[in-house]
């Protein structure tokens, strides 16, 4: 008998395993990488205790740190526990969860939840901490108190107690907490990236949570606007420079529950013998986010821990930020060369880049470089004729879509070489390549990813009508409308061109254009 009691519960305990593994992978899928704690879903493929920094906060880590860029300077292994906008208490249980799996000597918390509530989403915070109905479905304060909630898996022994407080704070129903409730509003979308999110080879997997951002801010896309409640609220994105009077300056203060939060990842830490570094990393700074940094190093010197200042890297400039809130490559280049001199003077990390443990392939073997995006990022900045962007293209990988039409007659202004790189490197050689070239006039359309020919259609009298492939999992529509053309990718806008050599490069797992160009194929170059 007993071993019958004892055989039902085996099994049973068996069952529910093999019903939670189940549950997280299909909510991985759902998820996609889509919600606000995309940057933190390389925690879960990275091997265990092979981190030893892990950075913590808001994006403000993820868009300025590049982890695999640290370790090549100094051997440091280091990855994101972050999310876009996310809260301190969210912060707080993401900490928990990450200590499941590693053993970090230091971890960075990113402060700006606390000293910034002067921009949209953290005046949204400020007040829906005090008023529950400011937490609408969808709002910032909405997703950063559910959305940790839903990323920590079934079967976590942090997800009740996170779900718990959660609801304490915002009221949401059930459906806010768990992935695999999406069901019934993303089965009908999911795409090549959700599977490679799921996998974990989506980008920001494959960069250990680093953002990349090749953009810079100009002067005229800032809005200088006075700061009032109501304009805060109304903003909808990290664009604006908020002026203030004196007496909004004197009122400006870090909350009680943001600093009680703080404590409480440092009274944890300290147990766990683990030392915390507050740090402020650096983006356009108005007057009042300034005085409230000051309050966060007087907590700082209070819970006698490192603070790293706002100004204390010397990365400032419009050139080094992609918009007022983030750093953009160049500026998290700079920044992560600060981190790895700050480690070297203040800690005795281990350099892990002489280790043949297997803990630490992952950044020994480059998996969180960036280069391929670097060079998809950077086209848009190429200069070089269509021979020098061809070269760039073909060197892109197969998570990119490169779609081509050629439209009206092609002179000198598309040379040999150009045809040899579509042949050779492009993977396009075929009759009906040929067919285009050695004719020399009418329209020719092509699909091609990695190094592979997807799809080609050449019509010698020009083409007036949509072409509608369907190839890898996505929907890719060509249409043209007398000289213009342009591409859709699962429906998104993916490029557009007009008489000429007409190039679009789309990115499967950042889903979205990363160039568009046309090029004259009739410019004639005498010899003198």
């Amino acid at each position: 008998m007993r071993k019958k009691i004892g055989l039902f519960w085996l099994k049973l305990i068996a069952f529910l395993c093999v019903l939670a593994i189940a549950v997280n992978l299909i909510g991985t899928v759902l998820d996609g990488g889509q919600d606000i704690l995309q940057s933190a879903a390389a925690l879960r493929v990275i091997p265990r205790n092979s981190a030893d920094v892990l950075w913590l906060g808001t994006s403000h880590m993820n868009y300025n740190v590049i982890p695999q860029y640290l370790y090549d300077l100094s051997g440091v292994t280091s990855v994101m526990v972050t999310g876009n906008s996310v809260d301190l208490k969210a912060s707080y249980w993401e900490l928990r969860e990450a200590m499941l799996r590693q053993k970090p000597e230091v971890v960075v918390l990113d402060v700006y939840a606390a000293a910034a509530p002067y921009c949209y989403f953290y005046v949204q915070n400020v007040l829906a901490m005090e008023h529950r109905e400011g937490m609408q479905p969808g709002s910032n304060p909405y997703n950063t108190s559910t959305g940790v909630a839903r990323w920590l898996p079934v079967g976590s022994p942090y997800k009740i107690p996170a779900i718990w407080e959660a609801w304490q704070q915002s009221g949401a129903d059930g459906y806010a907490y768990f992935q695999l409730t999406r069901l019934h509003d993303r089965i009908g979308s999911l795409t090549r990236s959700d599977l490679a999110h799921a996998a974990g080879s989506s980008r920001y997997i494959r960069n250990f949570g680093y953002r990349y951002s090749d953009t810079t801010l100009d002067a005229e896309d800032i809005s200088i606007l006075p700061y009032t409640l109501e304009d805060a609220m109304a903003a909808n994105e990290v664009g604006t420079y908020w002026e203030f009077t004196d007496e909004q300056l004197a009122q400006a203060h870090v909350m009680q529950e943001s600093k009680d939060a703080i404590r409480r990842i440092a009274d944890y830490l300290k147990k766990k013998d683990v030392q915390l570094v507050l740090c402020a990393a650096p983006y356009m700074i108005n007057a009042a986010e300034e005085q409230l940094y000051e309050e966060i190093g007087e907590l700082a010197e209070e819970l006698g821990v490192p603070y790293v200042g706002l100004y204390d890297s010397g990365v400032m400039g419009l050139e080094y930020v992609r918009d007022l809130g983030h750093l953009n490559d160049q500026g998290a280049r700079l920044y992560t060369e600060f981190w790895s001199e700050y480690f070297g003077e203040n800690f005795d990390l281990p350099d892990r880049r002489e280790s043949t443990d297997r803990r630490y392939a992952p950044w020994r073997d480059h998996q969180g470089s960036h280069d391929m995006q670097h060079s998809a990022m950077n086209l848009k900045d190429l200069d070089e004729g269509l021979t020098g962007y061809l070269e760039a293209v073909a060197a892109l990988d197969e998570d990119y879509l490169v779609m081509i039409s050629a439209q009206g007659d092609v002179y000198e202004g598309f040379t040999e070489d150009d045809y040899i790189l579509l042949t050779d490197e492009m993977g396009a050689a075929c009759e009906t390549l040929e067919d285009w070239y050695y004719t020399g006039t009418g329209t020719m359309d092509m699909l091609i990813r990695g190094d592979e020919m997807l799809e080609i259609s050449y019509c010698e009298d020009g083409r007036e009508y949509p072409l509608a492939w369907k190839t890898g999992g996505h929907d890719v529509v060509f249409d043209a409308s007398g000289s213009r053309v342009s591409w859709t990718v699962d429906g998104k806008s993916a490029g557009k061109g007009s008489t000429g050599f007409n190039i679009s490069v789309y990115s499967l797992l950042d889903g979205m254009m990363m160039d568009s160009r046309t090029f004259d194929m009739t410019q004639i170059d005498w010899d003198e």
